[in-house]
């Protein structure tokens, strides 16, 4: 799976920084599980971490055979040749993949593979993502169209143009650069499009602001389980899928994800700043605090709701982030 990663910025230690961030959520439903709704991300000048907590609502639901690179429906769907094709901009500017599959039962729920292109009945992924134990299989699935760049930025306010940037690190390592145009966004060459740039689910990108801004995030809160790739390259930006408040580390699985006593996770403040609030480490079971003490049940250490940390794999892994529960 081609996976995006966003890197922190140097940059983002910039001036005096005095605002906080805040979330305000407006569901269209009472039960936030299968509501849709907007979350208002209110960011601070200076430096920023955003893990986007809502997925665009499926465009499609059903069951579907997988093959080496083929998923097709058990149910004729009808769709509309190129549906879920890639964005095919002019050369030189690459291609991004604009919908993806995702696994919503069983076994394999929660894994998810881009789309390259579909006809009527049938839906084309990468070749190699797709595991060998999943050919033959019967899968129940969900299409959804991406959340990117273009979307963080809509509806938003206080962004300035050709200042506030984005740095991204890809998942074989490489950098690339993001800047904001005023209605959309560039790569570093200030010229080629790159709006729809992924923003994977449970991934999340840094933002280094001349302002406060503000960014009204559309989507629906998600319901099923999500594997969350962790790669051994680049730092991995993740972070829960709870729209409503921070997560407790204590109440989270992703201790279970991180090789015990090697890996760590960074968790900074939400301030502008970027100050280093917490280290933590993992000993398979337990969170583990940056003395190696597991934490005790009732450690208030809190990745922000729409925030998320900075997490050094030794492994190529995922980790499997449960769906928000709520009271």
């Amino acid at each position: 799976m081609k996976k995006i990663l966003i890197f922190l910025s140097a940059a983002f230690l910039t001036g005096p920084l005095n605002f906080a961030q805040t979330v305000t959520l407006t569901f269209a439903q009472p039960t936030p599980s299968d509501s849709a709704g907007f979350a208002t991300v209110s960011l601070p000048r200076g430096g920023n971490i955003v893990v986007p907590t809502l997925v665009n609502a499926p465009s499609y639901e059903g069951n579907a055979t997988f093959a080496s690179t083929v998923l097709t429906p058990t149910i004729n769907p009808g769709w509309t040749p190129g549906a879920f094709a890639e964005t095919n901009f002019a050369s030189p500017a690459p291609n991004y993949p604009t919908y993806y599959v995702e696994i919503t039962a069983g076994t394999y729920e929660g894994y998810s593979f881009d789309i390259i292109t579909n006809d009527a009945s049938t839906l084309t992924v990468p070749s190699g993502d797709i595991p060998a134990a999943l050919v033959g299989q019967t899968m129940q699935i969900a299409v959804r169209k991406h959340v990117t760049l273009d979307a963080i930025a809509a509806g938003q306010s206080g962004l300035t143009a050709y200042v506030d940037a984005l740095n991204v690190i890809n998942s074989d390592g490489t950098t690339s650069t993001r800047y904001f145009t005023g209605t959309s966004w560039v790569a570093e060459d200030y010229s080629s499009r790159a709006g729809q740039t992924v923003i994977y689910p449970a991934t999340g990108f840094t933002i280094t602001t001349a302002g406060a801004v503000q960014l009204v995030l559309a989507g629906s809160v998600k319901a099923t389980i999500t594997a969350v790739p962790l790669y051994t390259g680049p730092v991995n930006v993740v972070g829960p899928l709870n729209p409503v408040a921070g997560t407790l580390l204590v109440n989270s699985n992703l201790a279970s994800a991180m090789a015990p006593y090697v890996d760590v996770f960074n968790v900074y403040s939400t301030d502008g700043t970027v100050k280093l609030t917490g280290t933590y480490y993992s000993d398979g079971t337990n969170i583990l605090n940056s003395s190696y003490s597991p934490l005790s049940a009732n450690a208030t250490d809190t990745i922000p709701a729409n925030s998320g940390v900075f997490l050094s794999s030794s492994r190529a892994t995922f980790w499997m982030l449960q769906p928000a529960v709520f009271p």
